[in-house]
């Protein structure tokens, strides 16, 4: 049986590798086959950590790994540890009051959570006190020792 991840390195403002970025692959063509996002995270899940050796898989940084809504709110992201992994929100998931109360519990958790391919638009602002606030983002500050992703929504580049 043969089984394939694509890895994409993800910096840190320093340009260090902070991580990377785990996206399914069903063959060694390098493309996305067009697989049922919920399905293709769960394959990739399956093959980081019981095919593969995650750690090896990200050099010992944290794995990305893109969740569909259905998945958010399933709860799946928390049946895999806080320490090794970034939740990375695709971006066809709507900001709805179920997805933000799952991202809000996933962050309460000690979870880390990235916005896969953002572009903010009014329609996607979540509604009252919480709009043009990305609560359900990566927290304020990184983890002790350790710079936020390049490009995060945290720190003094925030909104930059």
């Amino acid at each position: 049986m043969e089984v394939y991840v694509a890895r994409q390195p993800v910096f840190d403002r320093k340009m260090n590798t902070y991580g990377y970025e785990l996206l399914y692959r069903r063959t060694q063509e390098n493309i996305f086959d067009g697989t049922d996002s919920s399905r293709a995270t769960a394959e990739l899940i399956h093959n980081a950590f019981l095919v593969m050796n995650l750690t090896d898989l990200t050099d010992g940084g944290r794995g990305f790994i893109n969740f569909s809504g259905d998945l958010l709110v399933a709860g799946v992201p928390a049946m895999l540890p806080d320490e090794q992994i970034v939740v990375e929100i695709l971006e066809t998931v709507e900001p709805t009051e179920e997805i933000l109360a799952a991202c809000r519990q996933l962050k309460k958790a000690g979870y880390l959570l990235a916005l896969d391919d953002f572009v903010l638009e009014s329609r996607r602002r979540p509604p009252g006190p919480a709009g043009g606030h990305h609560q359900g983002g990566l927290p304020p500050d990184p983890p002790a020792g350790a710079e936020p992703p390049h490009g995060s929504l945290t720190g003094p580049a925030a909104g930059t």
